[in-house]
């Protein structure tokens, strides 16, 4: 008898544990269900005029984090976004991938409401290139396509050049087939960066985002990556995220992100 009695216990016991797991488990899809984002709407999106933010207010638990913010981006410029860290930068470029929603105002694409438009779509229009980089330990064709067998050679290498890193790249063993190595230790930091810009372009995006992508190179490598994006001005959309000043320097429109509020400085390439 004690031992069906301990036997059931332990059965008990284990049917709890199942409980509380199945409990949590149930919470998690909750929470998740909750925080799902919006669908989004069925219009073709279209970047031939350029993005704008109209009176847009962010709020997180109650907290405001942009206050009625009214920013424009004219197609094909280059807008720099500075500011101390935790200021609201990223929340602004996420503003514009729909990954946020404001509590009050829009963003526009070519005057379209955001959530008209089909969320799907709008980010295949868009490259993204973060300070954290991710490269496999592969080649440089694989770090650009990431295994895309579809994209060639000719689309590699104007990637490539587009990003500035063909020079090296073709001088490289193997080419665009030499091997990057352990989170791309066999090349330097601004070659790295290149290639992940290269792998941002190599899809022909309409907006380019640059989140704070040059926080982590020495300043001779950083003014190189922004003279490469200074050459995308007029075709490609930039949006670039940076708390040093340096990028000031291409910028067409620069924005300085602090306390809540987004307020226009003068840039060298005003326009």
């Amino acid at each position: 008898i004690l031992g069906d009695v301990g036997r059931t216990q332990r059965k008990y016991q284990g049917l709890v544990t199942q409980q509380s797991a199945l409990w949590s488990i149930v919470g998690m899809i909750e929470d998740a269900e909750s925080q799902r984002e919006p669908e989004g709407g069925t219009a073709e999106p279209h970047l031939e005029r350029g993005l704008a933010l109209r009176g847009v207010s962010v709020e997180y638990d109650g907290n405001p984090v942009l206050r009625d913010v009214d920013v424009e981006m004219p197609v094909g410029s280059i807008t720099a976004l500075v500011g101390p860290s935790g200021a609201g930068k990223t929340t602004f470029v996420d503003l514009l991938t729909g990954l946020v929603q404001p509590s009050a105002g829009r963003v526009e694409v070519d005057g379209t409401p955001l959530p008209e438009l089909d969320l799907r779509r709008w980010r295949g229009m868009i490259g993204y290139v973060l300070q954290e980089l991710l490269l496999l330990n592969e080649t440089v064709r694989m770090n650009v396509t990431l295994g895309d067998t579809e994209i060639d050679d000719a689309q590699v290498e104007q990637a490539l050049r587009d990003a500035g890193a063909w020079e090296y790249v073709s001088r490289l063993e193997g080419g665009i087939d030499a091997p990057v190595g352990e989170r791309g230790s066999l090349l330097s930091g601004g070659q790295r960066q290149r290639v992940a810009i290269a792998r941002a372009l190599l899809h022909r995006p309409q907006l380019l985002v640059l989140d704070e992508a040059t926080a982590a190179l020495d300043p001779e490598n950083e003014a190189a990556v922004w003279d490469t994006v200074a050459k995308l001005r007029g075709r490609t959309t930039v949006v670039a995220i940076s708390h040093q000043p340096s990028v000031v320097r291409v910028a067409d429109r620069v924005y300085r992100v602090a306390g809540g509020t987004v307020q226009r400085l003068e840039a060298p390439q005003s326009t």
